[in-house]
């Protein structure tokens, strides 16, 4: 058990924290690997642990009353999970899939909430994190009640993108259709018939596993029409 401490200066929550303190932690930090499609954690589990992505992308997926998958939310490198049920002592409310392969440190409840109560800075961030959550779930609610399916593709893909210079967006690793689809509560051909479309109108170019958004501002200015 235990792992190099500075692949904890590569998380968000953790920059600022005294090295010491990093140095001592690692110690009870595990690292796991995962291949695309596989189940991080699962909805209902007891949770032991808070998790943060050393390197990959995962997506919180959780499922309708009528059995349909929906997505939630993508966790990107750098970034975490696990903070409401260490906060709670509840079970997972939510279940984690890697979409692409993935690196994840696990770090054991009880040294989570040490850290969580030690430090003001992380504690700051977990409640702001927290508070990301709560609007970004009411944003999804007011989107999938009030968009067409087009417009949602749109809105998320607006979510994922990165603006750089020149009126330029890059999506780094762009999901897979199936992965937007459960998103934004649509078919896969639905999905498709978007992303066609914004090709053809000269929004989207595809680099690899990336997406480049030009002119970002004009794209920006469609996604956010209501």
């Amino acid at each position: 058990m235990g792992v190099n401490y500075l692949l904890l200066k590569n998380i968000e929550l953790l920059k600022g924290v005294d090295e010491a303190v990093l140095v001592r932690v690692s110690q009870f930090f595990t690292l796991k690997e995962y291949r695309r499609g596989e189940v991080v954690v699962r909805k209902g589990e007891q949770a032991d642990s808070m998790a943060f992505v050393q390197d990959g992308t995962l997506q919180v997926v959780d499922l309708s009353p009528d059995g349909r998958e929906v997505g939630l939310s993508f966790i990107e490198t750098g970034s975490h999970f696990g903070e409401m049920s260490i906060i709670d002592g509840e079970a997972r409310s939510a279940s984690v899939v890697a979409i692409r392969p993935s690196k994840v440190l696990f770090m054991p409840r009880q040294e989570a909430m040490t850290m969580i109560l030690e430090n003001p800075i992380v504690s700051l961030r977990i409640m702001a994190r927290l508070a990301q959550m709560v609007r970004r779930t009411s944003q999804q609610v007011a989107m999938l009640n009030n968009q067409a399916a087009h417009q949602r593709v749109c809105a998320l893909l607006l979510e994922l993108a990165k603006p750089m210079d020149d009126d330029v967006a890059i999506i780094p690793t762009l999901p897979s259709q199936k992965e937007i689809a459960i998103m934004v509560n649509a078919s896969r051909e639905t999905v498709s018939r978007s992303m066609a479309t914004l090709i053809r109108q000269g929004y989207f170019e595809k680099i690899s596993d990336s997406l480049r958004i030009s002119p970002y501002s004009k794209f920006k200015e469609m996604a956010t029409i209501n």
